[in-house]
């Protein structure tokens, strides 16, 4: 398919006025459309459907008073070294085991964007250092149909919330309602426990 000089400029101009956008919001929390049309130069219909393909692309855009981008969308930018990657990349691959945990998500995550962002000889680096260490160790428990539960008992350990579960006593191959103030993870013998104060107890 081919595609004209002019679409493409047409194009080019979009994708540039779109950064713009976002770039204005970061700088100027509050910002209201008015002012981001104006800045511009287009229509507020216009910033309206750019905002719009911010919130699409995943990023946070929010309105309060004014537009704003969360806070904790962007880090600030740290500078690794080479062990300093190669330690990362390798707790990464140990915990991108844990199927369908949080932690599993999110490491994955946050190594390819620091993929993305080293030099490709760091890259190359981290990639033969790496292979020269190969831990055996592997979970016994696959989590994947227990992300709701994960989910849930994560949200109540950052919250500080009760959690009410159905409990399986196996020793006794009996099964109890429970409240339970959950306070984190614990691994061990190849699986996660959770940790936490019972009601009943």
């Amino acid at each position: 398919m081919e595609i004209s000089k002019g679409a493409g400029m047409e194009r080019a101009s979009r994708i540039w006025r779109i950064l713009k956008v976002f770039t204005l919001i970061k700088g100027k929390p509050g910002i209201d459309a008015k002012e981001l049309a104006e800045k511009c130069e287009v229509s507020q219909r216009t910033i309206y459907r750019d905002i719009n393909v911010l919130k699409l692309a995943g990023i946070p855009v929010y309105f309060d008073k004014g537009y704003h981008v969360s806070e904790d969308f962007f880090l600030p930018p740290v500078h690794l070294d080479l062990g300093e990657v190669l330690s990362l990349a390798k707790g990464a691959e140990l915990l991108s085991r844990q199927k369908g945990t949080p932690f599993q998500r999110g490491v994955e995550s946050a190594m390819e964007k620091i993929f993305a962002v080293i030099t490709t000889g760091v890259r190359d680096a981290v990639t033969r250092e790496a292979s020269h260490f190969s831990p055996a160790w592997e979970p016994t428990v696959d989590y994947d149909k227990c992300v709701p539960i994960l989910e849930v008992l994560e949200t109540g350990v950052e919250e500080n919330r009760t959690v009410r579960m159905t409990y399986n006593v196996l020793s006794r191959d009996q099964t109890t309602e429970r409240d339970v103030d959950p306070y984190g993870f614990l691994f061990r013998r190849k699986a996660w426990y959770l940790v936490g104060h019972c009601h009943l107890r």
